[in-house]
């Protein structure tokens, strides 16, 4: 399962939490997604993000608790088909 966002809905929500500007909120995103992708690539040899490797690809920016929801449905949905 991998949960993305557009970069500019990650900003805005980056300034929401943190109270950051514009420009220091895509710093720490971009300075966090790089230290993500390194410490991915150093685990699995993988590069991150790569959606050919997922089961699920979710885009978050539909909100958090949508985002929770379509990962519940989809996970019962895996576990009945798994019993049938």
């Amino acid at each position: 399962m991998f949960i993305y966002a557009p970069e500019e809905y990650r900003v805005k929500k980056i300034q929401e939490m943190y109270g950051d500007d514009e420009q220091t909120a895509l710093q720490n995103m971009k300075k966090s997604d790089k230290s993500k992708a390194n410490y991915y690539k150093s685990v699995t040899g993988q590069e991150f993000g790569d959606i050919n490797k997922y089961d699920l690809c979710i885009d978050s920016s539909i909100g958090v608790e949508k985002t929770a929801d379509f990962i519940v449905d989809y996970i019962q949905k895996i576990n009945k088909k798994k019993l049938i």
